[in-house]
């Protein structure tokens, strides 16, 4: 179910040479630093157990941009900083991944960061995301973290699996509740960012679809 933010985000059907990955609707959110567009898609039920995929097709436009996705769910304990589970940005420069790890804290929230090389421009590039709840663990004081593993596959290539040697799970988080795809700001990346280097200001075409499996 997608919660669209009028005047933010634009359901569209094929402009100019773009069309929709599949079926006859894309999504459209500009990259305009006056606004933080944004799609709030939440599950009818919280995932808890099971698996949860989220697919998402995205066309990256020449310029400069930088746009994410991200599952937000309910924390384990109180003292545990925000509600992200991890998120994938995409810019220019590259793929970046950060994934809730190894500790409670803020610091926790970002506990795995690596960047991976950016989607290519000007055409579709379609991105799946599976998180599968897996046996919880403990902490230091003997209480239980939630755990899950995360992959993450891009046009067909495992780009990260928590089952490959190095690779973390995401912690902390006990529920899948909902996901946020939009624009996001950088520190040191404002400038860049100006409408004028994208032209029309778009800075990302996708479709967004979800399954949720229990």
């Amino acid at each position: 179910m997608i919660e669209e933010m009028p005047g933010l985000v634009q359901v569209v059907g094929p402009e100019g040479p773009i069309r929709p990955y599949h079926g006859n609707r894309m999504l459209r959110v500009d990259a305009r630093l006056t606004l933080k567009s944004s799609v709030l898609q939440y599950y009818l039920q919280p995932v808890s157990e099971g698996r949860l995929i989220q697919e998402l097709a995205v066309y990256p436009l020449s310029g400069e941009y930088v746009q994410q996705i991200e599952i937000r769910g309910k924390p384990d304990f109180r003292e545990v900083e925000g509600n992200e589970m991890f998120h994938l940005r995409w810019t220019d420069e590259g793929l970046l991944l950060r994934v809730r790890t190894g500790s409670p804290d803020f610091k926790g929230q970002s506990g795995f960061y690596k960047i991976f090389p950016p989607l290519p421009r000007d055409r579709w590039s379609f991105i799946r995301i599976t998180l599968e709840r897996t046996e919880p663990t403990k902490d230091l004081d003997g209480r239980t973290i939630s755990q899950w593993k995360l992959v993450v596959e891009v046009n067909g290539d495992r780009l990260f699996d928590s089952d490959q040697a190095g690779a973390v799970y995401a912690q902390y988080i006990r529920s899948a509740e909902f996901v946020f795809v939009g624009d996001e700001t950088m520190s040191g990346r404002t400038r860049k960012l100006n409408p004028s280097n994208t032209g029309d200001g778009i800075g990302i075409v996708y479709y967004d679809a979800v399954k949720a499996c229990r």
